[in-house]
């Protein structure tokens, strides 16, 4: 997925990362994307849809040692570029991230995640939660 095809995101907007998950047919979609913030925090926009109803977007702040957390765990992840497909695409949905920093770039996705991507996949779960948790300190 390009980063800009990712719901939420807006002309010059230049993100740190997100995260997505597109569910297949009348499912339920939604995106994490982080921009830089005021002072130490960071920007964390959620969008959402589900059954074809229009986005519906939040926004909150991210600690930024919350932020660094979630990045160093990625940092640690180790895997092949490319890698044999796991099963065949029927019902579920497709998920990945992107994530920019600095003067480099790198982008997964994935609907049955590989063998060798179970790190990333369970990095992006792991994720994913955090960042819902910060919504939920919010309501």
């Amino acid at each position: 997925m390009s980063l800009f095809s990712i719901p939420g995101l807006y002309a010059n907007e230049r993100p740190y990362l997100a995260l997505w998950s597109f569910g297949h047919g009348p499912s339920f979609s939604s995106a994490w994307i982080v921009f830089p913030g005021l002072k130490s925090d960071f920007l964390l926009r959620y969008v959402t849809s589900g059954d074809g109803d229009p986005w519906e977007t939040r926004e909150t702040s991210l600690p930024g040692p919350t932020y660094a957390g979630i990045i160093e765990r990625l940092e640690l992840i180790s895997i092949p570029l490319v890698a044999t497909p796991q099963g065949a695409m029927c019902d579920g949905a497709t998920c990945g991230f992107w994530y920019g920093g600095y003067d480099q770039t790198i982008s997964a996705s994935w609907y049955y995640p590989p063998e060798e991507w179970k790190p990333l996949a369970e990095w992006f779960g792991e994720t994913s939660r955090i960042l819902d948790k910060q919504f939920e300190r919010t309501v």
